[in-house]
């Protein structure tokens, strides 16, 4: 289930006992500041969570198409620009990354688009881009720490990860409230149940078998 911004805060009050100093805005900003440090490292752990794609056709070369709206970034593992084979299916083939004015196969990014270069064998040719989209901005009490902010959307901090909200928000209250020695352990704590959730958030196994034509022992 995910967290609300609304739950979250009444959680943090329990531990602190008195938060009634907090307003909500710097409430909430703290909270957008957590959800975009969470999802810049939980998206690195296991970006298979919110990989989304879409689809090009090149007819065209040079081609010049927009990017997604909500494209953020292609720079995890499973992102880029893949080919699709004959029956539309995606292939782990990808585009290499070229430059301006290059004849050579492959793409490359400038603003908002993404431009095509040397395709002219394969024209009419569908390509699928895999990438990281952006992360929604909490916008008040009732929005939730998920991909688009929406109880729906995909989950970025789970609820079994509560504990780094509250520490990472006490954190940034001892920062505001000026509490020197109450930030150092603040930030001990934080940075225990970071490891923990980081450790724990990926949901393949980390042992692989290899297979092997030997079996002289």
């Amino acid at each position: 289930m995910a967290l609300q911004v609304s739950e979250v805060r009444t959680q943090f009050e329990y531990l602190k006992q008195d938060i009634s100093d907090v307003d909500a805005p710097v409430f909430l900003q703290w909270c957008n500041m957590i959800h975009r440090y969470a999802y810049r490292a939980l998206k690195a752990t296991e970006p298979q969570r919110f990989i989304t794609s879409q689809s090009y056709t090149v007819s065209t070369t040079p081609s010049t198409q927009a990017l997604p709206s909500d494209f953020r970034d292609m720079r995890e593992e499973g992102t880029g620009f893949y080919y699709t084979d004959d029956d539309s299916e995606l292939t782990p083939i990808r585009l290499p990354q070229t430059g301006r004015g290059s004849e050579q196969l492959g793409y490359y990014l400038e603003g908002s688009n993404v431009i095509f270069t040397g395709i002219e064998d394969t024209v009419g040719k569908t390509f699928v881009l895999r990438y990281i989209p952006n992360l929604t901005a909490l916008s008040s009490t009732s929005s939730y720490f998920t991909l688009d902010t929406t109880n729906t959307g995909v989950e970025i901090i789970p609820d079994e990860y509560l504990d780094f909200v509250l520490q990472a928000l006490d954190v940034r209250y001892s920062q505001w409230d000026e509490d020197t020695p109450s930030e150092g352990n603040a930030d001990q704590r934080f940075t225990r149940v970071l490891d923990e959730m980081l450790g724990y958030y990926g949901r393949a196994p980390r042992v692989f078998s290899l297979p092997t034509d030997y079996f002289a022992y």
